[in-house]
């Protein structure tokens, strides 16, 4: 039983790697703003201190480098504990099988460069109507929200607060035309609509462009380089249904090996992973078509024996 301890349903994790992390980093600030927050040096409190220098404020000339780090530092911050708990939710709740797809990496560049093309957004709005400081994950979970619902169009998804089934493509319309109403509007009470549609576009130009343009194989080499590797990371193509990946590279699942598996590619004229299951190598070709099916018709509709395909891949990938 230990084994599917930290797993949910199917042997998918509860939680991915970048999300755990996220979700902890995330809180930890937070608990720091509440236990912290009030306490005082010199004539300001820590909480001012923290806005001040963490949270994304209107270009200064006098401080222009404060800016630099503040279009990524905002977005660990937080107003309340609503506003940290739905924004972790939502990361969660169509993060989890966008980061199970890309791999953590890919996941993480995403997520970080949607947060600040929200933040870009927001200080241009800010050279025409400066505004209140601006704080949160927002910006990059909308752009985690439109990599879902190009991913899986027709997912269908519970609606807050009606619990409504939509699908994902409807879902992320219609929170595009809340934000812009808001802008239109401008009662956006306190809500950063500027920094939700700059994460939206960002999101949406990363998810079409991000790869032909070598954004993410430039990070994926920048992580290889620092540590050597890049644990459970992807190069996937996100304009295609398939692909966790055109190559994977490991050893074999059990040593039932009865040819070398580059006699065997070249023999039948097919890709090599090195994995077997049962006796039977486990190709590319195959995995391409178990992850085809997830994208037309979700995880929950694998056979039982794709899903310990999945499971087993998981575990050697770690």
């Amino acid at each position: 039983m230990n084994q599917f301890r930290n797993y949910g349903f199917g042997g998918m994790k509860l939680f991915t790697p970048m999300i755990k992390y996220l979700i902890i980093i995330n809180f930890s600030i937070f608990a720091i703003q509440i236990f912290f927050g009030n306490f005082k040096i010199g004539d300001a409190t820590v909480l001012n201190y923290i806005v001040y220098y963490f949270a994304l404020l209107p270009f200064d000339m006098e401080s222009p480098l404060r800016t630099i780090w503040q279009i990524f530092t905002h977005q660990f911050l937080h107003g309340d504990f609503l506003h940290i708990f739905f924004n972790m939710f939502m990361l969660w709740m169509f993060g989890r099988e966008i980061e199970n797809r890309w791999g953590p990496v890919k996941f993480i560049t995403f997520y970080l460069l949607s947060g600040i093309g929200g933040g870009i957004f927001v200080l241009i709005s800010n050279a025409i109507t400066p505004s209140l400081p601006t704080l949160g994950a927002s910006g990059a979970i909308m752009g985690i929200m439109i990599a879902y619902g190009m991913s899986f169009p027709d997912r269908s998804v519970l609606m807050f607060p009606f619990f409504i089934p939509i699908k994902a493509k409807y879902l992320v319309m219609i929170m595009i035309a809340i934000n812009i109403f808001m802008g239109l509007d401008r009662t956006s009470y306190g809500v950063s609509w500027e920094g939700h549609l700059g994460g939206f576009f960002a999101g949406y130009l990363l998810f079409k462009f991000g790869d032909q343009l070598g954004i993410f194989r430039f990070f994926e080499g920048f992580f290889k380089n620092a540590g050597g590797s890049s644990p459970g990371s992807f190069q996937s193509k996100s304009t295609s249904s398939s692909g966790f990946a055109n190559v994977y590279q490991a050893t074999s699942w059990t040593q039932e090996r009865q040819t070398p598996p580059q006699e065997a590619a070249s023999a039948q004229g097919k890709k090599v992973t090195g994995w077997y299951m049962n006796g039977e190598e486990i190709t590319q070709a195959r995995i391409d078509e178990i992850l085809d099916k997830i994208t037309k018709s979700g995880y929950e509709n694998l056979t039982e024996e794709e899903k310990k395909i999945l499971f087993e891949l998981s575990q050697k990938l770690k």
